[in-house]
């Protein structure tokens, strides 16, 4: 079987004469279908780009606010300087980049006005899609058609297999649903055949996770950093500096996951000296790694060397209270995690504990007892004004004592440790059960 061949374009010895089809659009099956991909075509053009460097030239499309460019990686990993041309044009640099899923993140060095939105599903086999790029290099924003063929699983990537037709100068290419959202990424094709292959969104949404890392010296404007002196103090006020995490360093090769075990889904793989934020969570063998995206992920306590420096995060004055994601996200990635009363690490825990667990990661110390965690914060009154990270308190059934707490997460759902059921996992407030006993709410 041929192997599959990158579909980026090296060098003028490389250009070779057009095969019909190839370029051109693909034979319609109905008229419908052709006014679909001119619609698509008008409105998706703008934000589709060649990539180019000394030694290869391949596509690209914005995303995001409009500074930020997908590629793959094999199209940028020579090191020579990067140039973006579409309807607009600008240098880029090499952003962050995955070698594994060979996905590429350029920021751009302007603004470009359109830009495209990553789909957060992955489409089934059967499902229409649409090829824009510079085929061969040369010529640009060239439109295919096809179907999803199917979808396949290497290691811990995923690909979309298409009949769209790609070659040489489409790595990069979006691969675009009706919508004009990208499915995928358009990254090699086996010669003398239909199967194209594309890294899937989902693959590509990952590595805008990954990007959120506080990665080397590269740290939001909003990141302060600075030695830990001993008489350092923690802050409490609303507009002042809090603490993000400490600022660590990766000792080997390792992999920041989804969930603290080794079994769990790799959000991302850190090189030796790679520099992240990370939190302890207790006495487990797991570091919480904090995205800036609100996210959250786990890398193994030992992978990684503790830095003199503790990053803290400053709010902006006047900023109104919202939102906690990191929260959230935090309570979500405890569930299935067996109910253990009096436990405080990652091999189980009680219900206190998780709240206490949670919120001390955040700067936040919480009573054991429940009835007195209920006083602590702002009161939420209205279920309408809940918002993620907001503490639940929930009534016994048989006596007036506050016996369980969660922490929401959002679409009336929270997320606690549950005695009854064994384990840390989730509930919805549309449940009567659970709502007839809702005695408080905490912010």
């Amino acid at each position: 079987m041929n192997a599959p061949v990158d579909c980026r374009k090296r060098g003028v010895a490389r250009l070779i004469a057009l095969s019909a089809g190839v370029v051109a659009l693909s034979s319609w099956p109905a008229t419908t279908h052709a006014q679909d991909a001119a619609a698509l075509y008008r409105r998706c053009k703008a934000s589709i780009v060649t990539v180019s460097t000394d030694e290869a030239t391949g596509t690209g499309f914005v995303v995001e606010d409009g500074s930020v460019v997908f590629t793959c990686y094999h199209v940028v990993s020579d090191g020579s300087p990067i140039h973006v041309k579409g309807v607009e044009s600008a240098n880029a640099v090499l952003k962050y980049y995955d070698k594994n899923r060979d996905v590429a993140i350029l920021r751009l060095s302007k603004r470009f006005r359109s830009a495209l939105t990553l789909r957060k599903s992955t489409p089934e086999p059967g499902t229409r899609v649409y090829v824009i790029g510079s085929a061969l290099g040369v010529y640009e924003r060239t439109i295919t058609e096809g179907l999803v063929s199917g979808i396949r699983h290497e290691g811990d990537r995923s690909l979309l297999q298409i009949s769209a037709s790609i070659t040489h100068g489409n790595s990069g290419s979006p691969v675009l649903d009706v919508s004009g959202d990208v499915v995928g990424m358009a990254q090699s094709f086996i010669p003398g055949t239909s199967i194209n292959l594309a890294v899937t969104s989902y693959d590509l949404r990952l590595t805008v996770d990954a990007d959120g890392l506080a990665n080397q010296d590269e740290f939001s404007p909003d990141l302060i950093t600075g030695k830990r002196g001993r008489n350092h103090k923690k802050s409490t006020g609303p507009n002042e500096q809090v603490t993000l995490g400490r600022l660590g360093e990766a000792a080997v090769p390792t992999e920041i996951r989804d969930k603290p075990n080794m079994s769990a889904q790799v959000l991302m793989s850190v090189s030796p000296s790679q520099r992240l934020v990370y939190r302890h969570i207790g006495k487990g063998n797991w570091l919480l790694v904090p995205l800036k995206n609100g996210k959250v992920g786990f890398i193994p306590k030992d992978d990684v060397y503790d830095l003199p420096y503790t990053v803290y995060l400053k709010p902006k004055p006047s900023e109104p209270i919202k939102a906690h994601p990191v929260v959230a996200e935090l309570a979500i990635s405890f569930i299935g995690l067996p109910y253990v009363k009096g436990r405080g690490d990652t091999g189980g825990m009680g219900t206190s504990e998780l709240m206490q667990l949670i919120y001390r990661d955040q700067g936040i110390e919480l009573p054991h007892d429940l009835d007195a965690q209920r006083k602590v914060g702002k009161e939420i009154k209205r279920l309408k004004d809940l918002l993620p990270g907001d503490r639940l308190y929930f009534k016994s059934r048989e006596v007036a004592y506050i016996e369980l707490a969660g922490i929401y997460i959002g679409d009336w759902k929270f997320v606690t440790s549950d005695p009854s059921e064994g384990n840390v996992c989730s509930h919805s407030l549309r449940d009567p059960k659970w709502r007839d006993r809702l005695v408080g709410a905490r912010r």
